[in-house]
């Protein structure tokens, strides 16, 4: 206790310190405190903008004024909630000036996609050549001892999955002895020629992925793909619909002295 309350007291940047005793085992547990956050002196003067293109399908606008609707259709980069808040009504408009806030509000929207994949029609088909084998060996920290003749090194193709297990005697301790177990399987490889629809399910789900790689928050809709051989590969053209947030937020730079104020008034035109 006596520990915590020296370390607690004496460095600022953690959260939480715990010592605790089991044994002859002393473990610690700490947390770092995180940094308080500046006070945006802007007030936060941000609106949300469309991150790409699409066709809006639902709104949830928190703050700012929205400057679309949904079935709306958008393009990147184009203000969705702007950071400008007018007076409501006339009443409002009387007693109170526009103000800028920090626009939030979630836009989800209809997107698309075009992607295109490519993939060789020839490939190496792998044949096995001989039963699998399966040797250990012995490992003393840094020392390793095989338990089989001959040299580690494999001649020829061939497949290997190792494994190691150690020897732990609880869930703090573990000794500096490991088993590993290497199963080995030849094969010889020959050269054999796919048509392009054997591989067209396989760029179908790289086009996927590849699209749903670039989702911030969202999920594929649907996809039309065709594929075709070209130069001795298979090329697949997709075109990806997705249901997609596409909301984000970014600087807007006005500040409110930009803003006209309650007693400013129209100057006559004297002309």
């Amino acid at each position: 206790h006596a520990v915590k309350v020296h370390m607690m007291t004496t460095l600022d940047d953690l959260k939480f310190f715990a010592v605790n005793v089991d044994g002859n085992i002393l473990s610690i547990q700490t947390a770092a405190a995180t940094e308080v956050p500046e006070v945006d002196q802007n007030n936060g003067v941000r609106n949300v903008v469309a991150l790409r293109d699409g066709v809006i399908d639902k709104m949830i606008v928190r703050r700012g004024t929205a400057k679309c609707k949904p079935g709306d259709a958008v393009l990147a980069g184009d203000i969705l909630v702007d950071a400008l808040v007018e007076p409501k009504d006339e009443q409002q408009s009387e007693l109170g000036t526009p103000q800028l806030v920090d626009a939030n509000a979630d836009i989800w929207a209809s997107t698309r996609y075009t992607v295109t994949r490519k993939m060789a029609l020839e490939a190496d088909k792998k044949h096995k050549t001989g039963a699998s084998k399966t040797r250990y060996a012995i490992c003393f920290g840094k020392t390793r001892i095989n338990l089989y003749f001959g040299s580690s090194l494999i001649q020829g193709n061939c497949d290997r999955i190792i494994s190691i297990e150690t020897v732990k005697l609880n869930d703090h301790l573990v000794l500096p002895v490991s088993l590993y177990r290497e199963t080995i399987t030849p094969y010889t490889t020959e050269p054999v020629m796919h048509e392009a629809a054997d591989v067209q399910p396989q760029l179908e789900y790289g086009a996927q992925r590849a699209v749903e790689a670039q989702l911030a928050e969202g999920s594929v809709s649907s996809m039309q793909a065709d594929v075709s051989e070209e130069d001795g590969a298979a090329v697949l053209r997709a075109t990806v619909w997705c249901y997609e947030q596409i909301a984000e937020s970014v600087e807007d730079g006005r500040t409110e002295a930009d803003l006209p104020q309650k007693d400013e008034t129209e100057q006559p035109d004297e002309s």
